[in-house]
Parts: structure tokens; sequence; C-alpha cells
């Protein structure tokens, strides 16, 4: 649960920083 957990973070961190900061 705690790995899923934070796999689903750092997906959900990963996806805002790319909507946020979009590297061309």
């Amino acid at each position: 649960y705690l790995i899923y957990h934070a796999t689903n973070g750092i997906k959900s961190w990963i996806e805002s920083s790319n909507k946020t900061v979009k590297p061309d």
C-alpha cells in the first residue's frame, strides 16, 4: 500500500509539474 501510495503521489506530482512547466 505504501509503495502504491508513493507511486501515485509521484505520478500526480510529475503531472502537475508538466502542466506548470512545459519543457520544449
